[in-house]
């Protein structure tokens, strides 16, 4: 099986800059309730002022877009709740019960392993749409401090809770670029990914084996060293097992690809992150993985969240990759490792949709690039 791999590389696009309020959930609700009426670009930039203190699931963003006055709004709550994928639950989605003893949590590993082997060898031939929003910031020069530019504010980003170390602290917050649109096609165990844009692939960190090989990999070096519990969070349908793994260096077989002057350089870094699991089918619903590279890429930062759940093909349910947040933060270039050098950040959120089983005779057109007027075929 092939190692999935995560690809480094950067792009500049122009920012604007906003103050931070740290906020919780609640207080969003409450911002939002009380915004009745106000115009798509005013309730944005107000949106865009906040900082998240804890993390925003994916229903409560899809509620508070599905109620949102236009696009501007969509972005800036999209960002808000990415910049918080790497925090704790908000305390009300704790579940107050004591944790498994060792039989219960090893039979919820048992579990997870044998539903780990349903999706790598069960999933049928299917195609999605996986659709990449990227966000990048861009760092204040020091000169631009010193002129006391009016817009000049400290902005430490809620993503410091995944135990990523900021840069110096001046910056243009992270902001919205382009949206990417792939063809995904899983056939026979492979994944094959087609650009359904006009431009290149998205810029930033960019993951692929969401459908099997990735989990494969973390839960293969998860299982093998020790995990550690910690807590009960609320799901949909009952209590999720939250558990905590680290992998030690020497032991990942977790790939991370990074762009050099001779070429592409490939690291099997250590690593660490959280586990989602359903206690009952042992799926998982969500993991993190945060790196830890090694010199001389010390100070750039690779992160990544995947969220799966249930999605139907043909007359089965399968639980596959509904959302991730892949981040990167490396140097400018030209600065040296040994001077603690300003990290740039990108943010890609990624979404996978229109699920359809795969036959022969099926294809997926890009609405929005679709030249005959009609709609896309639907597959037999």
């Amino acid at each position: 099986m092939r190692v999935p791999a995560i690809l480094l590389f950067a792009a500049l696009l122009p920012a604007t800059a906003h103050a931070a309020q740290l906020v919780t959930v609640d207080q969003v609700q409450q911002i939002l309730a009380a915004s009745h009426g106000e115009s798509d670009v005013k309730l944005a930039e107000e949106i865009s002022s906040l900082e998240a203190a804890e993390r925003i699931d994916t229903a409560t963003l899809d509620r508070w877009q599905s109620a949102a006055p236009g696009s501007h709004t969509r972005d800036a709550l999209l960002l808000l709740a990415d910049s918080s994928a790497f925090l704790p639950p908000p305390p009300s989605r704790i579940v107050d019960q004591p944790p498994p003893d060792a039989a219960g949590l090893h039979q919820i590993i048992a579990r997870t392993v044998d539903e780990l082997g349903k999706i790598l060898h069960n999933l049928p031939n299917f195609m999605a749409v996986r659709v990449t929003t990227q966000f990048e910031d861009s760092p204040w020069r020091q000169e631009i401090d010193n002129a006391q530019t009016s817009d000049a504010h400290q902005n430490v980003r809620s993503l410091d809770a995944a135990n990523l170390v900021v840069g110096k602290p001046y910056f243009l917050p992270l902001y919205a670029g382009d949206r990417k649109r792939m063809q995904v096609t899983y056939r026979d165990g492979h994944e094959i990914q087609v650009n359904l844009s006009k431009d290149d692939v998205a810029a930033g960190l960019r993951s692929r084996g969401e459908f099997g090989p990735i989990l494969a990999v973390v839960i293969g070096d998860a299982f093998r060293q020790k995990l550690y519990w910690e807590s009960w969070e609320q799901g949909p349908a009952g209590p999720i097992a939250t558990l905590r793994y680290i992998v030690p260096a020497g032991a990942s077989h977790y790939v991370v690809e990074y762009p050099s002057d001779t070429g592409v350089e490939r690291f099997l870094p250590p690593y660490h992150g959280e586990l989602a699991i359903d206690p009952a089918t042992g799926a998982i619903l969500r993991f993190t993985l945060i790196a830890e590279m090694p010199k001389p890429y010390q100070t750039t930062q690779a992160a990544l969240v995947v969220e799966y759940g249930p999605i139907v093909l043909g007359d089965r349910i399968y639980i596959c990759p509904l959302r991730s947040v892949n981040l990167t933060r490396e140097p400018l270039a030209g600065e040296s490792e040994a001077t603690a050098p300003t990290l740039r950040t990108f943010l890609n959120d990624v979404s996978f949709t229109n699920y359809h089983l795969f036959r022969a005779d099926a294809r997926i057109l890009d609405p929005t690039h679709a030249d005959d007027g009609q709609p896309p075929p639907q597959p037999h």
